[in-house]
């Protein structure tokens, strides 16, 4: 680290900080893309502070590489990056605040939806404004595979106007149990 850094760090009081090797994030953001190619999307994953990383500045150095998509936490960390000048699609990964909804809209942000009761309390508040939503859990992938169909439209989200179904997903980090 310069040395200018290094003072910076410890006039604020800090004994420790983590430095990004540029090079090294450069190269991994190559592994990964070549290992899905260039028609699938890839995100970067910065919720809580890009995991001790900086949000911001984890984020643009990943954003000028090329990445497609950031996820986050928080609609409070969405609106941060937006703040700052990402452009990119954000995805917030953990639960919003239905007194958020309207914020997200306006800074085209999209969100993650676990449950039905959920998307039947956006229904209320979406005002007839585009949602984008990612549907996340069990409930859905279990009936996507009832319907085995290609388009994912099961009756309950159909009845739902201005929701822009974006993609559906399963977190299960331990296979085994799953």
């Amino acid at each position: 680290m310069k040395k200018s850094i290094k003072s910076a760090f410890h006039n604020l009081g800090l004994r420790t900080w983590i430095e990004i090797n540029q090079r090294a994030l450069k190269n991994n953001y190559k592994i990964f893309r070549n290992l899905i190619g260039r028609k699938r999307l890839l995100m970067a994953v910065v919720k809580s502070n890009a995991y001790g990383h900086g949000l911001i500045d984890f984020s643009r150095s990943v954003e000028k590489l090329g990445i497609d998509w950031f996820g986050v936490d928080s609609i409070v960390e969405a609106e941060n990056l937006r703040k700052n000048g990402i452009k990119k699609p954000i995805l917030v990964l953990g639960y919003t605040l239905l007194d958020k909804i309207n914020e997200a809209v306006k800074n085209n942000i999209s969100l993650t939806v676990a449950d039905f009761a959920t998307l039947k309390k956006i229904k209320i508040i979406n005002n007839n404004k585009e949602i984008k939503i990612h549907l996340k859990g069990k409930e859905f992938i279990l009936i996507f595979l009832r319907l085995r169909i290609r388009r994912f439209r099961p009756r309950q989200c159909v009845k739902l106007k201005n929701l822009k179904k974006q993609s559906i997903f399963w977190n299960q980090p331990d296979l085994k149990k799953s």
